[in-house]
C-alpha cells in the first residue's frame, strides 16, 4: 500500500480503510509488510466509525506481533497438530 500525502490530503477514513488493508495483505503471495508511522496507532478518533477503523489497525498490529513472536509454522499439518495439542 503506498500513498503520497504531499499531493493529496488524506482523511482518517482513507488511512485506516479496512478494505485497503485487507486487499494489500490478502494479495501478498507469501509475505506482506505494512509500513506506517507508529503515531497512527495513537490517532484520536472524532467519530465512532473512526474509532472502529483505528481499532482495526491496532488489532492487526497486535495479531502480527503475536505471530512474529510465535514463530513460523512449517505447514498446515503442523498448525493443525499444534491446535489439537492445545485442546
Amino acid at each position: 500500500m503506498s500513498f503520497r500525502t504531499l499531493r493529496v490530503p488524506r482523511t482518517l477514513e482513507f488511512l485506516f480503510s479496512r478494505n485497503r488493508l485487507n486487499v494489500a495483505v490478502s494479495r501478498a503471495m507469501c509475505l506482506a509488510f505494512v509500513v506506517a508511522s507508529s503515531r497512527l496507532l495513537e490517532s484520536r478518533a472524532r467519530t465512532i466509525e473512526q474509532m472502529r477503523l483505528i481499532n482495526a489497525l491496532c488489532r492487526f498490529v497486535e495479531m502480527a506481533e503475536a505471530r512474529v513472536t510465535a514463530g513460523p509454522v512449517d505447514s498446515r499439518a503442523d498448525a493443525v497438530s499444534e491446535a489439537e495439542a492445545k485442546r
